[in-house]
C-alpha cells in the first residue's frame, strides 16, 4: 500500500502508546498522522518520533482517513514481473472503510 496523504487521529484522553516506554505520554488535544491501515481499527502511526502500532481506543479518535492506494506485485508465465494498481479488485487487502 502507497499513502499519498496522512490521516489524522486525535487523542481526546492522554495515554501511553508503548507498555515498554512508561514515561511516554501523548497528552489530550494531540493530534497524530496515521499513515497504514493494519486491520482490526491499527494503523501506523507517528508517535514521539517514530512509526508505532496504534490502535483506535476510547483514547483516541479518527478525524481524517490517509488517502492510499492498494498495488500488487504480478508475474507473468514468462517469469516477468511488475506492479498493478489494484483498487479494490482483489479480496483480503484489509482496506479501511
Amino acid at each position: 500500500m502507497q499513502t499519498s496523504k496522512p490521516g489524522w487521529i486525535k487523542v481526546v484522553r492522554s495515554f501511553q502508546p508503548d507498555l515498554h516506554r512508561p514515561e511516554l505520554v501523548v497528552p489530550a488535544g494531540t493530534t497524530l498522522p496515521v499513515y497504514t491501515y493494519l486491520g482490526r481499527e491499527c494503523w501506523r502511526a507517528w508517535v514521539d518520533d517514530a512509526l508505532r502500532t496504534l490502535c483506535l481506543t476510547e483514547e483516541t479518535r479518527m478525524t481524517a482517513r490517509p488517502t492510499s492506494e492498494w498495488w500488487v506485485k504480478v508475474q507473468d508465465s514468462s517469469d516477468r514481473t511488475g506492479w498493478a494498481r489494484c483498487n479494490g479488485n482483489f479480496g483480503n487487502n484489509n482496506q479501511h472503510r
